[in-house]
């Protein structure tokens, strides 16, 4: 799953296989949302810190936008299997 992230609309655009399945809008800089996507329910979570709190720009770039698969797991495995391969960020 890729994330296409504008911080300033902070807005959220997940895509799979180059279709385009949800776009979110969140109303704060840390928050969290829950989306339908092909009949699998999924934890979206945004997350903007400044640049300067991270390592370097990708560290950050990575760090935006976080999904979630909802099922029967333990928290330790649910928040280890981030499903995002790649973000991109717009502005």
């Amino acid at each position: 799953m890729k994330a296409r992230v504008n911080p300033f609309y902070r807005s959220v655009v997940l895509s799979v296989e180059q279709s385009e399945v949800a776009e979110l809008f969140f109303e704060d800089t840390n928050e969290w949302q829950s989306v339908a996507i092909n009949g699998k329910m999924y934890d979206v979570h945004l997350s903007y810190e400044p640049v300067e709190s991270y390592r370097n720009r990708q560290a950050w770039l990575d760090s935006l936008v976080s999904v979630y698969l909802v099922g029967d797991y333990t928290d330790e495995e649910y928040y280890s299997r981030n499903l995002i391969t790649e973000v991109k960020l717009e502005l």
